[in-house]
């Protein structure tokens, strides 16, 4: 992952050329050094032809299935973030083996009900707009963006095509249904920072450079501790596997 993160940088399109010829994501921030833009092949695997063709054709019972097994995934890592910060995490834990095929009953958002105030305190809202927490899981959140539709576009599959979220505007749907059972270990990443940049309004160097260790972090991957950036290659690739059909106990997805 390469990130532009001054407005002062310039760049060749030979350099762009050479970065997604060598499967180097590039993520260009806006005026607030945020991460507002995300640079990936079109084409990033040999077959994606007939990888795209089968996303296409992919059923909706399929689609649902997955949705039950990433949310399952997001909620029980909800509970090990709580866990391994001494909280009670019982109730949630118990929420995910309730998730049914689509999660019909939003227990999504029931988890996150119980998750956001225990995490960081009764008055906390998670709020996108907002400053503070909820900007340093936004820094968090977007470059764990980019490093997903990394190995997704490096899978072959398109990232637009979702299991789940659906939106005309968003080129990343599919990226945003793979991102939810990690968001977790921003979670972690941010509730376990210094004070000092937690109260902060605005991510600063050093706080940004803290948020990205967790690319770096080890990961739990069919009983193998990995780098992040490689149990998200392994990610995609399971789950591509299991929508275009192949076994379901096959997809494989990194934890804390």
């Amino acid at each position: 992952m390469l990130i532009l993160n001054n407005p002062a940088i310039t760049f060749s399109q030979a350099i762009i050329s050479k970065c997604l010829e060598l499967n180097v994501g590039l993520v260009i921030t806006n005026e607030k050094r945020m991460p507002a833009m995300i640079l990936q092949p079109l084409d990033g695997h040999s077959i994606h032809t007939k990888i795209l063709r089968q996303q296409i054709e992919v059923s909706l019972p399929r689609k649902k299935q997955l949705w039950q097994v990433l949310v399952r995934a997001k909620i029980r890592q909800q509970a090990k973030v709580l866990s391994r910060l001494g909280l009670d995490s019982r109730d949630i834990d118990a929420l995910a083996a309730r998730v049914r095929s689509g999660d019909p009953d939003n227990l999504e958002a029931q988890a996150a009900r119980l998750y956001w105030p225990r995490l960081f305190g009764q008055k906390f809202r998670r709020n996108q707009q907002s400053s503070g927490i909820n900007c340093h899981l936004n820094y968090g959140y977007a470059v764990l963006r980019a490093a997903v539709a990394r190995a997704v576009v490096a899978s072959g599959m398109h990232p637009a095509l979702s299991v789940q979220h659906k939106n005309q505007f968003n080129a990343f749907c599919l990226v945003d249904d793979l991102i939810e059972p990690l968001r977790a270990r921003v979670d972690l990443q941010i509730a376990s920072m210094p004070d000092i940049w937690m109260d902060q309004e605005e991510p600063t160097v050093e706080s940004k450079r803290y948020i990205l260790d967790i690319l770096t972090q080890e990961s739990l991957l069919a009983g193998q501790s990995v780098p992040l950036l490689v149990g998200l290659e392994r990610y995609a690739a399971s789950f591509r596997s299991a929508l275009i059909g192949e076994s379901m106990t096959e997809l494989q997805i990194p934890s804390l």
